[in-house]
């Protein structure tokens, strides 16, 4: 127990995690992960994959969010550096579209817990970097958004990038100090965004800010016609029932203080989610 140091960030949500390094002249050994050390630390997470990739100097993941089933995902680096970015999407949140950066390198051994409802993303420092991830949902195909690295709104401050914004998420005017110029895939080039709370799938992209929102009121302009035309109520109706997945332990807790309460389970949880809900708007 203890092995793992785990500390809020400045954003709710947010947790720089480092592990007890045992070293002596034969080499070290770590605990990378310990669940009852994170539930000591009030993180009940359950993983259910685990990732790896490899990325050379300059390249930019990101930025990128999962739209219906969005992840929980603990982040370290195994080899060389990058600097790690979380940018707040969730709604309601008082640090709504604030971000937090972190540099993870195979020095320091860092690690970065990022819970659902954040943008995530990350830009390798080193001549390459190998970048290990626990996620606490399934990759969905089709599932996942972004929005741009340089998006004037977030302000994120990437070390060592130097460059004017453009107007658009394009690369080409970015390098690092020392010339490396920035590697991107061709998606994060392009700012994506979807119509949430309807009754239909509308999607709608820009390479900009400005051509971001003219493409958004755009596509609401047409829905909204359509929906008239073809006598569509336009909101998404919900019915009012749905399925939580919890931890074991959280279930335990809610079952106890429903049972001091005097209430049901289900009727507990209906009052706490309309305390968070009410609290929140």
């Amino acid at each position: 127990m203890g092995q793992i140091k785990v500390t809020p960030c400045d954003i709710e949500g947010l947790y720089i995690i480092e592990p007890t390094v045992h070293g002596d002249n034969r080499g070290y050994f770590m605990e990378t992960y310990n669940q009852n050390d994170m539930h000591e630390a009030g993180l009940d997470m359950v993983f259910v994959q685990d990732n790896q990739s490899r990325s050379v100097k300059g390249v930019l993941r990101g930025l990128h969010f999962q739209k219906e089933f969005p992840q929980g995902k603990l982040v370290r680096v195994i080899k060389g550096s990058v600097f790690d970015v979380a940018v707040d999407l969730r709604a309601g949140s008082k640090t709504y579209g604030k971000w937090f950066g972190v540099e993870l390198t195979e020095e320091n051994k860092k690690q970065f817990y990022i819970s659902e409802g954040f943008a995530h993303g990350f830009l390798v420092l080193s001549d390459e970097a190998e970048f290990c991830y626990k996620v606490t949902d399934f990759y969905h195909p089709g599932d996942e958004g972004g929005f741009a690295w340089n998006d004037p709104s977030i302000g994120i401050e990437w070390p060592q990038v130097t460059g004017k914004y453009p107007g658009s998420a394009d690369p080409s005017g970015y390098k690092l100090e020392d010339g490396t110029p920035l590697n991107f895939s061709e998606k994060d080039n392009v700012f994506f965004g979807k119509v949430e709370g309807i009754n239909a799938l509308v999607n709608f992209e820009g390479e900009s800010v400005s051509e971001l929102r003219k493409a958004f009121q755009e596509a609401v302009d047409d829905y909204l016609a359509y929906c008239e035309e073809e006598g569509i109520e336009p909101h998404k109706s919900y019915s009012g029932s749905l399925n939580v997945r919890i931890s074991p332990e959280i279930h335990n807790k809610i079952a106890m203080l429903a049972k001091q309460a005097g209430i049901s389970i289900n009727a507990f949880i209906k009052e706490a989610l309309e305390k968070q809900v009410a609290s929140s708007f």
